[in-house]
């Protein structure tokens, strides 16, 4: 299931794990489209070698995001991220937004 390697991964879906490195990147362009993009930590659980933060993002997208072309209204979404953490360090992290409920508040139709 997992590499011998410690190399921190970042898994935007069971298959899709990026190496943290590149999702900087990705976070960077996020913050282009919402300028404001702000995540707020709710509620922290932890259990052996697994943390698991719910949190809520928030934004006003000043560029297209995901197809809606930008209206001036700002979203707000849960995440959910669970964290594994082996030998004192982060291995990997699952993410889990829902972007598609920004959309619908965006005004997608």
């Amino acid at each position: 299931m997992g590499s011998a390697s410690c190399a921190h991964q970042s898994c935007g879906g069971n298959d899709r794990c990026s190496p943290r490195d590149s999702v900087g990147a990705a976070i960077a362009g996020l913050h282009k489209v919402i300028p404001d993009l702000k995540w707020e930590i709710k509620e922290v659980l932890v259990t052996n070698d697994t943390v698991v933060v719910r949190g809520e993002a928030t934004g006003t997208p000043a560029a297209p995001f995901l197809g809606v072309a930008p209206t001036g209204k700002p979203f707000k979404v849960m995440s959910i991220d669970t964290h594994v953490i082996r030998d004192g360090k982060f291995t990997k992290s699952y993410h889990v937004e829902d972007w598609q409920g920004a959309t619908r508040q965006l005004g997608a139709k």
